[in-house]
């Protein structure tokens, strides 16, 4: 079992109040994994790494730094994912992150496709933040939300947004950690494999499990 958990998340920018809305956020939708490792003694840290690139880097970082800690590295997909290995699948999109010596799948997690396909995919949660305006009806009308191509989700979330009279249009920054906050992981677990994938995954290497229904 584990005795320290960093996750090195994707976004955030280069401002430190963003940054802070990231892990505010995160640990929010994350708080049955914070409990867990609270529970157990567990360290936990998320880091906050803005650029891709950047998570990519303060995560090789951290495993040369830390050789002790459970290193964890999650960012967007960018597209479908075509392949059971998420190390095969960054490679294929970012030819120059290779998978570090010692590590393997079990510290790689995906966003598929980004981060807006989870939040899409608890409508309520969505309509409760932007109240009057909010029109569910323009978001992707599918079950399998993870399919739908990262340019046409934002495309969408911004047209079920934009009418809102409290909130206006999405945007990243200014809503998408709050709402992530508010949002139900067992909903989006549902509907978003990779999200329960990182909950499975790292409940268990806290010697735990995680009730998906």
């Amino acid at each position: 079992m584990v005795t320290e958990i960093n996750i090195y998340i994707e976004g955030g920018g280069d401002n430190n109040q963003t940054k802070t809305k990231l892990r505010q956020g995160f640990s929010a939708f994350l708080k049955e994994l914070v409990a867990i490792a609270r529970d157990k003694r567990i360290g936990w840290k998320l880091v906050a790494c803005g650029s891709r690139d950047s998570a990519y880097d303060d995560f090789c970082t951290g495993i040369k730094s830390s050789p002790n800690v459970f290193h964890v590295l999650l960012v967007d997909s960018e597209e479908a994912v075509k392949t059971s290995s998420m190390w095969s699948h960054l490679k294929q999109r970012d030819p120059k992150w290779n998978c570090p010596a010692g590590i393997n799948d079990d510290h790689c997690f995906l966003m598929e496709q980004s981060m807006e396909t989870w939040l899409i995919a608890d409508r309520d949660a969505l309509a409760r933040y932007y109240k009057q305006g909010f029109n569910e009806k323009a978001l992707p009308d599918t079950q399998n939300i993870e399919t739908v191509n990262k340019k046409l989700l934002m495309k969408k979330l911004i047209a079920a947004t934009e009418k809102s009279k409290s909130k206006g249009p999405y945007h990243k920054t200014q809503h998408g950690f709050d709402i992530l906050a508010m949002s139900d992981p067992k909903v989006i677990r549902k509907s978003a494999s990779h999200c329960k994938r990182l909950f499975d995954h790292l409940s268990a290497e806290m010697g735990a499990r995680i009730p998906n229904d």
